[in-house]
């Protein structure tokens, strides 16, 4: 695996780092450690059997996984052998094995995946499932995969080849169709609450129309359909579907693979992390960080449920390419709180980073960990330390240089916007650092 750390690549739209470092020594040796602690996490809730991860720490009563666990999974041993957590060797080998049991999931119409298997068994856990957000994260992990080791070129691409995105297109309205079901091989698009179609430019199944144009199996109709309108907070704009839409995950999980800071869509994720720090001085919280996590008190907090009580470490840590000082200083207080305690696992302790959320308001912190949060926040932070090294091997692939070439909105860049971000980022919040987003139809 070759080292990134002075790479560059054409094909990415915004400008460099920054020649000035904007963290010291100091906290970017505590993110080292932090990244450190994560991929501890990350490791040891791996199945011995299949070489995926589970879902959780709590693998005895719920084994298993998601796609999109197996494609960040991949994509966090390659990282944790450019940060020098483990040898390449170790990491190609737990890639490899990852991938020796993707390939043998149940594929629906011989062609994608299941989203959810036990991880032990690979057997199929649901009838009904969401494809596309899930879809794209795989892919982004396996393409990472291809380009880190070489050697598993052949085996992702055993995965990726089938996949054929205009199995999911819809013609009539230009989307991806949703509710795909086994039982009757098909999508359940008509639901109680609406018709299930994927529809928002600013959310997490952007990777999935990304894939879908890049690989030329979906018309740039696609791209154009999807819903660009816009939420304000505090003077910030940000695409929808917004703050209960999930959080800040939604907006900023492709962030990792695509280098999109000074693309409209980058905009929006800033804006959209900002408006967070304002809310958290407005409701006076120390701490910020809204996205859909685990509770304390153990349910799931996801679309129509974010609380104001309750942030989420892995919300912050997605914003490092915008803000990272802000960021280290949230992180910092959120462990000051007591979000960051030992874990107990077989009888011993363990630093596995961050548990999941903490209630600001009572003090009390998630019991466990979910692997898709520590994944994004393990990847975000190796983004960040080894200079944007999972955008590299993403930006590497043909297919996804395809993608960077035909889709408008990456192949236009804002400098204004890094200045901004950076102004932010020195500076008390404040509601007069606004940042318009153009992105309205």
């Amino acid at each position: 695996m070759a080292v990134l750390a002075s790479a560059s690549l054409a094909c990415l739209p915004s400008p460099a780092r920054a020649s000035a470092d904007p963290l010291d020594r100091e906290d970017r040796q505590y993110l080292e450690n932090l990244a450190r602690d994560t991929w501890a996490c990350i490791e040891h809730f791996v199945s011995e059997k299949t070489g995926l991860p589970y879902d959780s720490d709590k693998r005895l009563s719920r084994p298993g996984t998601s796609i999109t666990n197996i494609g960040l999974y991949l994509a966090c041993a390659a990282a944790a052998a450019e940060l020098g957590f483990i040898p390449e060797s170790e990491a190609r080998e737990r890639a490899g094995k990852a991938l020796k049991s993707l390939r043998n999931v149940q594929k629906w119409r011989g062609a994608f995946p299941v989203t959810w298997v036990n991880t032990d068994t690979l057997e199929t856990t649901e009838n009904q499932f969401s494809t596309v957000d899930h879809l794209g994260n795989l892919c982004a992990g396996l393409t990472v995969v291809k380009s880190a080791f070489p050697e598993l070129r052949e085996d992702a691409d055993a995965v990726l080849a089938p996949m054929d995105w205009g199995i999911i297109y819809d013609p009539d309205n230009g989307l991806y169709k949703g509710g795909f079901r086994l039982d009757l091989d098909d999508f359940d698009i008509r639901q109680s609450w609406g018709d299930w179609h994927y529809g928002n430019l600013g959310a997490d199944t952007r990777l999935g129309s990304f894939f879908g144009l890049a690989r030329g199996q979906v018309p740039l109709k696609h791209w154009q359909s999807l819903d660009r309108r816009t939420e304000t907070m505090y003077g910030q704009e940000y695409l929808t579907p917004g703050w209960q839409g999930g959080g800040l995950f939604m907006q900023m999980i492709s962030g990792l693979f695509l280098d999109e800071r000074a693309t409209v869509l980058g905009k929006s994720a800033a804006n959209f992390a900002y408006a967070q720090v304002l809310h958290a001085r407005a409701i006076g919280t120390p701490v910020w960080g809204w996205s859909a996590a685990e509770g304390p008190t153990g349910e799931y907090l996801g679309w129509g449920a974010i609380r104001d009580a309750v942030v989420t470490p892995h919300a912050s840590a997605l914003a490092l390419p915008y803000y990272p000082r802000r960021v280290v200083q949230n992180l910092k207080t959120l462990e000051n709180l007591g979000a960051r305690p030992k874990a107990v696992d077989g009888g011993r302790a363990h630093d596995f980073g961050f548990r999941d959320s903490l209630d600001w308001q009572t003090g009390r912190v998630a019991s466990g960990y979910l692997v898709l949060d520590q994944a994004m926040l393990f990847l975000s932070i190796a983004n960040f330390l080894q200079d944007g090294a999972i955008w590299k091997w993403f930006g590497k692939d043909p297919v996804v240089r395809n993608g960077l070439e035909i889709i408008p909105e990456y192949g236009q860049s804002d400098p204004k916007a890094l200045r901004v971000y950076a102004e932010r980022d020195m500076e008390p919040p404040t509601e007069e650092l606004t940042l318009p987003l153009g992105a309205k139809r």
